[in-house]
């Protein structure tokens, strides 16, 4: 279930005024033509059909307190235990392959069932002593010890990045000073311009 309270940058307390004021907010910041880059400009303008959608749907005070209550019963969506890194997170940030081969591999491997780290070798983007080096990290590297911040979440609910995309980025903030959504963009999945039109 998509939260539309965090797509529009407010709490589930929020008001039809807060409603109201976020979006016309949100709609004049992520106008598609203030934004000079293709990649921003496509990103924005996704955003707006999110933003729009989310107004669309918290448009009066009764569905405004369903949406809060479906939100409250839902409780957390992304657990720590459901951020928990797999072997291809592991390979995209090491640098082994990157995002489009992990999906292509993760694609292929609903089709015929076999283990990611065989489907990467046979691909021949995984050596056997790479393989037993991320096999070894897995062991390594559990459940962040924290939940999801809320910029991170926003950023899954409108849809600018997937929960695989947030892991890499959660791995990469291991050794990093930056907050997850600064290594999203450095990783080339969101323009900056956009991120910024969202705070």
């Amino acid at each position: 279930m998509v939260n539309n309270f965090l797509i529009l940058g407010l709490p589930d307390t929020a008001t039809e005024a807060d409603i109201k004021a976020a979006c016309t907010r949100l709609t004049e910041k992520l106008e598609p033509a203030k934004f000079s880059d293709p990649a921003a400009k496509r990103q924005a303008e996704h955003c707006l059909k999110k933003v729009t959608a989310a107004g669309d749907q918290l448009k009066d005070a009764a569905s405004i307190s369903a949406h809060a209550k479906e939100v409250t019963d839902l409780g957390d969506q992304y657990k720590p235990e459901q951020l928990k890194p797999f072997i291809g997170h592991l390979c995209v940030a090491a640098s082994i392959i990157n995002y489009q081969d992990l999906m292509e591999a993760i694609t292929k491997q609903t089709d015929i069932d076999l283990p990611l780290g065989q489907i990467l070798q046979e691909r021949r983007l995984l050596s056997q002593t790479e393989l037993e080096g991320m096999l070894m990290g897995q062991k390594l590297y559990g459940a962040p010890n924290k939940p999801l911040d809320q910029k991170s979440r926003r950023l899954i609910d409108l849809g600018l990045v997937t929960i695989d995309m947030v892991k890499i980025a959660l791995i990469d903030q291991r050794t990093s000073e930056l907050e997850l959504d600064q290594l999203i963009v450095k990783r080339g999945w969101i323009d900056q311009s956009v991120i910024e039109a969202l705070s």
